[in-house]
């Protein structure tokens, strides 16, 4: 009987109380932000392969496309670089080359008025982004439930519930008490290395009335790039919605993330998986689009 209890107690796993979850969740979420920061104006290669099903839940179609991202003048520009995993032709590399050269012309001519709003638009949408991951701590109970290895790096698991009395404060924030959540966070630099959230009930959002059904799901990484800094590599989400009273929404998307590098250098590192922009944990609202 003791030697069980023993066991129990040797094996058992690793239980913090919620306040120092909550402590350990409001550190990624710092760390989160201060890698955006550092990484703002940084080049970064985008694979999408988004899959439409049917109500059965068959592929209908598939799209499959890569673009290297890069600010110009303070604001993101794609140039499509690969379309079904191949690389496009020699036509469309010149024709991409010369699109890209007259948006930089366009943007560094452009009246004052419109830089203004094209830029402010951006920022814009950046704030609320970060606002929301701010709300993350307080909009759910955390608790930290064992600890796992990452990548070959202890981290901390985290569950997270949505916490009685929680009133988000931010449009973006407005998702989260109808989601459940587990988080992997590196012990040793505190960012999370993996979220894995899911839709419990349906969320209704924006003016014409867009339902995502619940059982929608994402699960997103990073990858440490180098000492305190954590980029992402992968997000993968599926969902269904309505837009409307008659169009249907099926989904299942990855999106992959590689080559980040400053602006001017050579192609430094291969972050491979998926995770659209640098929005993390906001995904599901994607299939309202």
């Amino acid at each position: 009987m003791i030697a069980a209890a023993a066991a129990v107690f040797l094996f058992a796993p690793a239980v913090l109380p919620a306040q120092d979850a909550r402590k350990i969740v409001a550190r990624a979420a710092q760390a989160w932000e201060q890698s955006q920061e550092r990484t703002a104006d940084w080049v970064y290669v985008e694979r999408a392969i988004d899959r439409r099903l049917d109500g059965g839940g068959h592929v209908r179609s598939v799209m499959d496309k890569t673009h290297e991202w890069r600010l110009i003048e303070r604001t993101p520009h794609r140039r499509l670089i690969a379309q079904d995993g191949k690389p496009v032709p020699p036509d469309e590399v010149e024709r991409q080359a010369a699109a890209l050269e007259a948006e930089r012309k366009a943007r560094a001519g452009e009246p004052p008025d419109a830089r203004r709003k094209r830029i402010s638009a951006y920022e814009e949408r950046q704030r609320r982004i970060v606002e929301a991951v701010r709300e993350i701590p307080e909009a759910f109970d955390f608790v930290v439930v064992r600890e796992e290895m990452v990548e070959g790096r202890p981290a901390w698991v985290i569950q997270g519930r949505p916490r009685p009395g929680y009133r988000p404060r931010s449009q973006r924030a407005a998702i989260f008490p109808h989601l459940r959540c587990t988080l992997w966070i590196d012990k040793a630099e505190g960012h999370a290395a993996r979220l894995e959230a899911e839709l419990f009930e349906t969320y209704s959002v924006g003016w014409i009335l867009v339902r995502i059904h619940d059982g929608a799901w994402v699960k997103y990484t990073q990858s440490r790039h180098s000492p305190g800094l954590w980029l992402p590599s992968r997000m993968e989400y599926q969902a269904s919605a309505r837009i409307g009273l008659f169009r249907m929404l099926r989904t299942h998307t990855e999106i992959g993330y590689r080559d980040w590098r400053p602006e001017g250098t050579t192609r430094t590192t291969s972050v491979e998986a998926a995770m659209s922009c640098r929005a993390c944990f906001f995904s599901v609202n994607a299939a309202s689009r």
